[in-house]
């Protein structure tokens, strides 16, 4: 089961907050923008509680989820009651809301100038180059000593590749093509 997040107003003025399903990143969790629009009216919510219906499994997940909520909860001066959350989440969000975020510790996301955007698509695109020259040099170096007869291979395996590349690739059956076989010289 997927993980569920509800918002319900039981009060004017509380929101509980519905937790169910497998709450684990590599099944997805879902985002804040799901109850944000119970989240919006602040002028008449002032309490947030939480209520575990279902809960299978969590890992880190929920764990992302609830610190988001706290965050907005804590900019719009939103009290949360974390009594309804599980034991173990419990601690470990008061241990990761323990110590004071470090300043500057958070990288903020830099858009990159036009110019830098094309010079790293243009690096990014031809950054494969020598591989494919190298591919290109020895496929013509390979063909030019076959066409001087200075190549070394097997016949079986050419005669095999001429007919997987030839009769076999139109479709046409084997047993077709090995009855000739025999007036090959």
């Amino acid at each position: 089961m997927p993980a569920v997040v509800h918002a319900r107003q039981v009060t004017d003025d509380t929101l509980v907050v519905q937790l169910a399903g497998n709450w684990q990143l590599q099944r997805g969790v879902p985002e804040l923008t799901e109850i944000q629009p119970q989240l919006n009216d602040t002028s008449r919510i002032r309490q947030l509680t939480f209520e575990v219906l279902d809960m299978l499994a969590w890992d880190t997940g929920l764990l992302t989820f609830l610190l988001q909520l706290l965050d907005y909860c804590h900019q719009h001066q939103i009290v949360v009651d974390q009594s309804g959350l599980p034991e173990g989440v419990r601690r470990l969000l008061a241990l990761a809301t323990a110590v004071p975020e470090r300043e500057g510790a958070r990288r903020g996301a830099t858009r990159l100038s036009w110019l830098a955007q094309v010079g790293t698509a243009t690096l990014a695109a031809f950054g494969g180059a020598p591989a494919l020259f190298r591919f290109v040099g020895e496929a013509c170096l390979v063909f030019g000593r076959f066409l001087v007869g200075q190549a070394r291979y097997r016949r079986v395996d050419f005669v095999l590749l001429l007919q997987e590349c030839g009769a076999q690739a139109l479709g046409i059956p084997p047993w077709n093509f090995w009855c000739c076989r025999a007036c090959w010289p």
